[in-house]
């Protein structure tokens, strides 16, 4: 049972829903159902490792916006909201269908790190549900940046700092992606879930997916190419896919019929060992009719922290 827990708890720690378009699974409530499967895994035994290999279910997309990448006319102000939660790593929580508590903390808007000064485009503090809101001046023009969480606590209350990208600068109305604030501790589960994770001192987690046009998550992940860069060079571990992971150790496990507990983490990658810095994430999606470029997002890499990132194929 202990390595499948370990898989569960990896999926919730990159679980990030939702995207740009305000459109999307819903990682909070797709979490609480994976719990089923822990539950269930209390019978039996096993282990599972994950190849990082695609599902190819076969999902098409709307590509309609592909290659377009001249903003649309940006109001004076934007609204950027979202939602965090906290990932619970104990097993009563888990089992106790408590896969995240609401996130009840600081929150920033930030062009840049350190998140302070001028860099600091707006703070608040998130409400007992988790939930945030900002109002975004952006002098009509398009605002680059990130939501940051910033670590906090100590011991086993300890997270680690989360930052969180929508793929474009705010040139609109935003629902930034669900965000999962990270325990230090589902660092040491990250490392035990099989497949390839680096950990250690400056180096940093980046997860990403990529949805479609109308903001839908391209689910077959076989057809997703997805690389990290800084200065061209290729960077971090190969990227593990979070949904064939876990379906593999559900199948070691004897548990194939509990892996729809985990759909809501398909499309969802995770690339370990990405040193700090600015990292470059560009993906591409081999589609019905060729080959499909996504925006090229710039994203920070923490040392220690987590970076959640959704790639979108134009504006």
């Amino acid at each position: 049972m202990g390595k499948l827990r370990h898989l569960i708890v990896l999926g919730g720690f990159v679980a990030c829903s939702s995207n740009n378009n305000g459109n999307g699974i819903d990682a909070a409530s797709g979490g609480a159902d994976a719990a089923h499967v822990i539950d269930a895994a209390a019978a039996g035994s096993g282990s599972g490792s994950g190849s990082g290999s695609g599902s190819g279910s076969g999902s098409t997309g709307d590509f309609a916006c592909a290659g377009n990448t001249t903003p649309p006319t940006v109001p004076a102000t934007v609204p950027v909201n979202g939602t965090a939660g906290t990932l619970s790593t104990d097993i009563t929580s888990i089992i106790g269908m408590m896969f995240t508590q609401p996130y009840t903390g600081a929150v920033n808007l930030c062009s840049a790190e350190p998140c302070t000064g001028a860099n600091q485009l707006g703070t608040t503090t998130s409400d007992a549900s988790g939930a945030y809101t900002f109002t975004l001046t952006t002098n009509s023009a398009p605002v680059s940046g990130f939501v940051e969480i910033p670590g906090s606590g100590s011991g086993s209350a300890a997270t680690v700092e989360t930052l969180s990208y929508v793929g474009t600068p705010y040139v609109k109305a935003t629902t930034v992606p669900f965000t999962v604030v990270t325990p230090q501790q589902a660092i040491g589960l990250a490392q035990q879930a099989g497949g390839q994770c680096t950990t250690g001192p400056g180096l940093g987690f980046v997860a990403f997916k990529a949805v479609d046009c109308s903001g839908h998550v391209l689910t077959d992940s076989a057809k997703v190419h997805g690389a990290l860069t800084q200065n061209d060079a290729a960077v971090g571990d190969p990227p593990l896919d979070i949904y064939q992971t876990i379906i593999a150790g559900l199948a070691q496990a004897g548990l194939s019929n509990y892996a729809a507990a985990a759909a809501p983490l398909q499309g969802i990658f995770l690339v370990c060992g990405v040193p700090a810095g600015a990292t470059k994430l560009q993906v591409s999606y081999d589609g019905n009719s060729g080959s499909v470029g996504f925006l090229p997002v710039t994203v920070l890499s923490v040392d220690g922290a987590a970076t959640e990132v959704v790639a979108q194929p134009g504006y």
